[in-house]
């Protein structure tokens, strides 16, 4: 995401080793990085974690609870 191919990102039941990282790369870039209910990602509270360009997380949220992925 970081190097511009991909807008938003979800996945569920990762590591925090897996997703650290990243969520510095995607915040520092001026990103989102949320948990599926569009609340603070916190390290190890939650290994579910959306990350966007911001400008559409609420769309991503959207899919993920229209879709019954949460």
């Amino acid at each position: 995401m970081a190097c511009g191919r991909l807008d938003g990102y979800f996945e569920i039941g990762l590591g925090s080793w897996d997703v650290a990282a990243g969520a510095i790369i995607v915040l520092e870039a001026c990103g989102k990085v949320t948990n599926w209910q569009g609340k603070d990602w916190r390290l190890r509270k939650t290994n579910n974690i959306v990350a966007t360009n911001a400008f559409i997380h609420d769309e991503i949220l959207n899919y993920i609870s229209d879709k019954g992925i949460i």
